[in-house]
């Protein structure tokens, strides 16, 4: 058989009981001080008035509603605020006053007086030519020899020609070219004779 043990706790032990709850209840307690809260944080009247004067709707904010568009080209206003205020398409009339032509615009041939589209003939032309590094310049060919007529005697070949001067002397039938210090011969004339019958004879004499 269980044995149940039973307590008895007289008056005096109730009071001591008591005791202890009481000082275990209140160990974290704060001793109440005349003008002081719960502590030395204490919410003063000065915030409190500072809170009441700050306005309920302070923190409060509501995006502007917009209409929504699809994709497109608009012109767009913007406020102060930096919000789009205004929309509407672009017109083609919005494009012309920008200085786009509101026309296809077209090109004339080209001239010697104005640029324009080449013609496909001087196209054809152009293609004909090589690459320009295959023509001489002008100033490649500055020296060509230029013939400037024939003269009598060497003597009367002239003393001031130009490099590139070419004359034939009669005398002896040469060309004369003046190369910037004299006279140089590029060439004299070739006499041809009629081989006869007699002369052939002659070689198998």
């Amino acid at each position: 058989m269980a044995t149940n043990n039973n307590y008895l706790v007289d008056k005096e032990g109730l009071e001591y009981f008591l005791s202890k709850l009481r000082i275990h209840d209140l160990a974290g307690k704060v001793d109440k001080v005349e003008g002081k809260g719960l502590s030395e944080n204490d919410y003063t009247d000065a915030d409190k008035l500072k809170l009441a004067d700050i306005d309920p709707q302070a923190n409060y904010y509501v995006h502007p509603q917009y209409t929504p568009r699809a994709i497109g080209l608009y012109r767009i206003q913007v406020d102060a605020s930096g919000h789009v205020a205004a929309v509407s398409p672009v017109t083609k009339a919005d494009i012309v006053a920008l200085g786009i032509p509101g026309q296809d615009t077209t090109y004339q041939r080209a001239t010697q007086a104005s640029d324009g589209l080449m013609s496909s003939l001087d196209k054809t032309k152009l293609d004909g030519f090589d690459a320009a590094d295959k023509y001489a310049k002008k100033s490649e060919i500055g020296t060509v020899m230029r013939y400037k007529g024939s003269v009598a005697t060497f003597a009367d070949l002239p003393q001031d020609a130009e490099v590139g001067d070419f004359y034939d002397v009669r005398e002896d039938g040469s060309n004369y070219a003046w190369d910037g210090q004299a006279w140089d011969p590029v060439g004299s004339s070739l006499t041809i004779e009629v081989v006869t019958t007699q002369d052939i004879d002659e070689m198998f004499a």
